[in-house]
């Protein structure tokens, strides 16, 4: 089985890939070069080798890896695109990974409070992650009010710069909106972190039973974060905190609600506002 986690960057994926990972029998989640099993590493410029690695984790896998996990942060349109364009793939590998992930596999949905998102978003950038396109330098003088305000750049090579991309808000949106037309299990990050069982035995059920579960269920913890700074400075110290290291890549806090020290009246205005001007209320073909 192959399972595809799709959400909006800092929306709690790997913290959803990590909770598979660790609950879900014989689960493994594809980290090799250039880092994870990310389909954005088969649409941009790459080695046959991220392929054929990419290739062998799909198809030709061990027995200790049943449930196969990736992931990917694009729109369904920039992977649509892709896989339309006859010269878009020198290796056909790569169109084969692809549409196999995205119409073969379970596909799952995160979504997060947006103010969250927006918060966790900013800071992450702030450090330099992310697709920046250019844009540290601004982002060092940028407050978080403009920065939910600028453009999105979260643009891969499939498309251009469209309507949806004239802010970050309306593209958090739209990138919600346009995945709840496909068939996905949708799952809200703040009832996966406060009701953390019953969520997973949803998606269990979803990805074909209950009995593909661990009998012992827990949460990936905070300390297990490779990039955490007390992880850091432990390993500076040579100290090993846990043996199970997270994907997380620079985590926040995490914290549901942590926007409310970032954002003014004016500011809680406009995300309103634009997110009521992507139509949320489409025809949805979810499953949980």
């Amino acid at each position: 089985m192959v399972i595809l986690v799709c959400g909006h960057s800092r929306s709690g994926n790997h913290f959803t890939i990590d909770s598979l990972v660790k609950n879900f029998k014989d689960a493994s989640f594809g980290i090799f070069r250039p880092g994870y099993a990310a389909i954005e590493n088969l649409v941009v410029p790459h080695d046959s080798g991220v392929t054929e690695l990419f290739y062998d984790f799909i198809f030709n896998y061990n027995k200790d890896q049943e449930i196969r996990i990736c992931k990917t942060h694009l729109l369904p349109e920039e992977i649509e695109t892709a896989l339309s364009r006859d010269d878009y793939f020198l290796n056909k590998k790569d169109r084969v990974i692809i549409d196999f992930l995205y119409n073969e596999a379970k596909v799952i949905y995160i979504q997060r409070d947006v103010k969250d998102v927006m918060v966790s978003l900013y800071y992450f950038m702030k450090l330099g992650g992310g697709y920046q396109v250019g844009l540290r330098e601004r982002l060092a003088h940028m407050s978080i009010a403009e920065f939910i305000r600028s453009p999105n750049y979260h643009i891969y090579p499939p498309r251009g710069f469209a309507d949806f991309d004239r802010n970050r808000i309306v593209y958090w949106a739209y990138h919600v909106q346009q995945w709840m037309k496909r068939k996905v299990c949708p799952i809200q990050y703040e009832t996966l972190s406060q009701d953390f069982e019953s969520t997973l035995k949803k998606i269990s059920e979803y990805c074909g039973g209950e009995e593909i579960l661990r009998n012992d269920l827990s949460k990936p913890s905070m300390s297990d974060q490779k990039n955490s700074l007390i992880n850091r400075v432990l390993k500076k110290l040579r100290i090993k905190l846990s043996s199970k290291e997270s994907t997380a890549v620079s985590p926040y806090k995490g914290i549901s609600g942590s926007h409310k020290a970032h954002f003014s009246d004016e500011d809680y205005r406009f995300i309103d506002k634009n997110i009521q001007m992507v139509n949320m209320d489409v025809e949805s073909q979810t499953i949980v």
